[in-house]
């Protein structure tokens, strides 16, 4: 009679089935890699822990599905690695609401991403992790894994409230934010799930009289029953043993100060015991994911408390291996090397460690699992790992289906008589729009100069990553230490949202220990009384201003462009006029440009500043901003000091141009000794960035639309392919 009752079929969402719940690794922390992340997966629900740059990038090609199945973002630390892909997942998001958590600081950095991230219909709900809370779960508590957070800070009875904000920008947002120093505070998680009850053995208890129908629901569900000639039967005669709930530790201790309140912390330390009971189950710790940088991690003291919790270590940090991580770049690359190896060289320099470590203990791999549900399948699961590309496979089946479609392209380009003619050069790192795709990266390069300076032009998510795929990680040190300037062209995040990271190992690879509160807070004397907006020029205010006055914006935007296409259709009445000369003729108290090389130049649009002060609080960074307003003078008669500054400390010569995208967007001309550089930025065909950089060696223009797409070129501001080819050919006239 037992075979009739049929268990029902497990279905599957996502591809995962129905019952099945694991931990899934992300990134690694590995130079190169991923920064370390966690994605925790209980069937239909997602959970990602920390979210660094390229993050998205990788879930697409790996189909882990982050757009539709995430229940929420949960930060441990506040710092650039940690958030730095936070945007394209928040732009991609197909939702209304998304969870996000984190240290307290957590709404000062939605407040930064927001002057650069415009998208009001998404709604977030920000969960600040204070450190005083009660160890219950923050998230829904009908989901399938309860999520407990552990807030290590130094700040005694600090409240941030939880708060829903709507991704649009405003100053106002910030008055009401409380700041705290991110320095001092971490947040470490405790995932569980919810514990098995035991398994009804149907035989026994239809043998023991209990009859089909509800009575057998009541005894599954742990219930005593009586029958009816007034025998008792209790759960325990026909029903299995219930199997504790299994708990994931996620732990990051960036400092040896935060791992004194780590060994002190009862909420996690309790979990040392085989098991423990946590919300009322029993409950045995399976795994802990160590997001410990190395120097930590290999301490003593670090490494006698982590012996003491009997079960799996995972690590993520610098000590694991270094591999390429998106498989269709890197085999597009070997088969572009393939046809010219000079021009694509092959990247990935490969460097692993192979640390000794205990029998329990592990460097995490991209897409390692560990099975929680069901119990079948309980420990790691490596099968979804990327396997080693087979490079030289990949590079001869290539060549031999070239050499019979083209034969004409394989031919030997000696390196020296590519080199010879000019000493700087142009590294594209990154081409892509919007978000990054499978193949290219945000829209970043490197202008690496005869003289031994660099110049990084535009800093999209992923082109710190893709210099590490280029070089070793002492030439990416030193490429960072040789940047004096970096140039943003306008606010939007695909051109902005790397700078954080690049700094921050700019920062790394001088070694500096502290940063002066002046570097951190510019001197902002100028502020807009309508949305308290501070700049530290008068000529930014001015530009900001005029957003203010919408209609003479459309009127003077309407004449921006039909001067740059050089025709005299849109005419400004002489009040109108006055106010352009007052804005262009604004006198400005420049302060000298630093002379330390560990202090960049960040030249950007009017509201770079804004994003780069707003960001300090959660991400230290030393620099000196300049708007492009100042550096529009080609001959340098206004402000002769800042042209004597880059021909000095850099040897070029430098002159940003405004553009036709936002207001304001800038193309820029690069001028060395032996090289003239033009790059467009986003911008519709602009006849004053072709004026200015006629001559040019090499031109670098945007193409965002197909031909046939050219009406929404024309609407967002953009180019298409027959226009930039157009363009590009009227620099060299």
């Amino acid at each position: 009679e037992s075979s009739e009752i049929k268990p029902s079929p497990k279905l599957s969402i996502f591809g995962v089935q129905m019952g099945t719940i694991y931990a899934q690794v992300v990134g690694t922390g590995a130079y190169g890699n991923l920064a370390p992340s966690l994605l925790i997966v209980a069937e239909h629900e997602r959970y990602l822990f920390n979210c660094g740059e390229q993050t998205l990038r990788f879930a697409n090609e790996q189909q882990l599905h982050l757009k539709k199945g995430l229940e929420g973002i949960f930060f441990t630390h506040l710092n650039t690695l940690s958030v730095g892909g936070a945007n394209d997942v928040l732009i991609e998001h197909p939702e209304h609401l998304l969870s996000v958590y984190g240290p307290s600081n957590l709404q000062t950095f939605i407040l930064s991403t927001s002057i650069s991230l415009y998208r009001p219909s998404l709604t977030l709900d920000l969960v600040p992790c204070l450190a005083d809370a009660p160890f219950v779960p923050i998230n829904n508590h009908q989901e399938l894994v309860q999520i407990i957070p552990v807030t290590l800070s130094f700040h005694a009875g600090i409240f941030q409230q939880r708060r829903l904000f709507n991704l649009c920008y405003s100053r106002k947002h910030a008055t009401q934010f409380n700041v705290t120093d991110p320095a001092h505070e971490v947040t470490c998680y405790v995932i569980k799930t919810r514990p098995v009850p035991g398994k009804l053995d149907i035989a026994k208890a239809l043998a023991l009289g209990v009859p089909k129908g509800p009575l057998l629901g009541k005894i599954k569900n742990g219930e005593s029953i009586t029958l009816a000639d007034g025998r008792i039967v209790h759960a325990s005669d026909c029903v299995g043993d219930v199997q504790p709930a299994s708990a994931v530790i996620v732990v990051d201790c960036p400092s040896m100060d935060f791992f004194g309140l780590l060994e002190k912390n009862f909420n996690l330390n309790q979990f040392k015991n085989f098991q423990v009971e946590i919300l009322g189950d029993p409950t045995q710790l399976a795994v802990m994911y160590h997001m410990t940088p190395r120097d930590i991690f290999n301490s003593t003291r670090y490494a006698t408390w982590m012996s003491e919790f009997k079960c799996q270590h995972v690590v993520l940090n610098e000590m694991c291996s270094q591999e390429p991580i998106f498989e269709r770049a890197f085999k597009r690359r070997i088969q572009l090397n393939a046809v010219d190896p000079v021009l694509f060289p092959l990247e990935f320099n490969l460097k692993n460690e192979n640390p000794k470590l205990p029998e329990n203990v592990s460097c995490g791999k991209n897409l390692g699992i560990f099975h929680l549900k069901p119990i079948s399948k309980f420990g790691h699961d490596h099968s979804q790992c990327i396997r080693p590309v087979q490079v030289e496979q990949i590079r001869q089946e290539f060549l031999a289906e070239i050499s019979r479609k083209f034969p004409s392209l394989i031919s030997e380009k000696p390196e020296a008589e590519i080199s010879a003619k000019f000493q700087d050069e142009l590294i594209v790192l990154g081409t892509s729009g919007a978000t990054s795709t499978m193949y290219r990266a945000e829209t970043c390069n490197l202008l690496r100069l005869g003289n031994g300076g660099n110049i990084i032009i535009d800093s999209g998510e992923g082109g710190y990553a893709q210099l590490c795929r280029m070089y070793t990680e002492e030439q990416v040190d030193e490429i960072l230490r040789k940047t004096r300037v970096f140039f943003i062209s306008h606010k939007h995040p695909d051109h902005m949202r790397g700078l954080l990271v690049l700094l921050h190992h700019r920062r790394r690879a001088f070694q500096l220990e502290k940063l002066s509160d002046s570097s951190i807070s510019p001197d902002l004397q100028w502020k807009c009384q309508k949305c308290h907006m501070s700049f530290n020029y008068a000529m930014s205010l001015e530009k900001h201003n005029l957003i203010h006055n919408q209609a003479f914006l459309q009127k003077y935007w309407e004449y921006h462009v039909d001067q740059s296409k050089g025709t005299n259709s849109v005419a400004l009445t002489q009040d109108e006029i006055s106010m352009l000369n007052d804005m262009s003729n604004v006198k400005e108290d420049i302060p000298t440009l630093p002379t330390d090389p560990r202090k960049p130049i960040i030249v950007g649009a009017v509201w770079i500043l804004q994003f780069l002060i707003d960001s300090g609080h959660f991400q230290p960074c030393d620099f000196h901003f300049l708007d492009c307003s100042l550096l529009q003078d080609p001959n340098s008669t206004k402000n002769p000091h800042l042209a004597h500054w880059f021909q000095e400390n850099i040897g070029i010569k430098i002159q940003c141009v405004q553009v036709i995208h936002s207001y304001p967007a800038y193309g820029i001309v690069i001028t060395t000794p032996t090289f003239k550089f033009v790059y467009s930025g986003d911008t519709r065909p602009s006849a004053n960035l072709i004026e200015a950089g006629k001559g040019a060696t090499v031109v670098l223009h945007e193409a965002n639309f197909q031909d046939e797409m050219s009406h929404k070129a024309i609407t967002d501001r953009h180019s298409t392919v027959t226009e930039a080819m157009n363009v590009g050919s009227k620099y060299s006239t």
